[in-house]
């Protein structure tokens, strides 16, 4: 095998390609994207469109970002923990879905 000419000195410079899953997923069996709909989100800083990245294995802590079960209705919610149970703002009885670890914002 016979090489002619320099390697492209550049090279060494050269960035890695970005890979979203190990940018955003920490645990790939537990974790989901969920699409936000709706304005009622607004407030936290989520709108309609926006891509939730929601892992069921994290337990919530003190103000976490929470996917919750609530009448048959998933809703985004933060929890807040007292004396080691979680109270939702939401009201009624609320089972966490996951926890939300990441939003992904699409510009309007």
């Amino acid at each position: 095998m016979k090489f002619t000419g320099f390697a492209n000195p550049s090279e060494q410079y050269a960035e890695k390609r970005l890979d979203l899953n190990a940018l955003l997923i920490r645990h790939p069996a537990a974790t989901f994207l969920l699409r936000a709909k709706g304005e009622d989100s607004k407030n936290l800083g989520i709108y309609s469109g926006d891509l939730l990245v929601v892992d069921r294995s994290i337990q919530p802590g003190d103000n976490a970002l929470v996917v919750a079960a609530t009448e048959g209705v998933l809703r985004l919610s933060r929890v807040r923990v007292k004396n080691g149970k979680l109270l939702f703002p939401i009201g009624g009885e609320a089972r966490v879905v996951g926890v939300v670890t990441a939003v992904i914002h699409f510009p309007r």
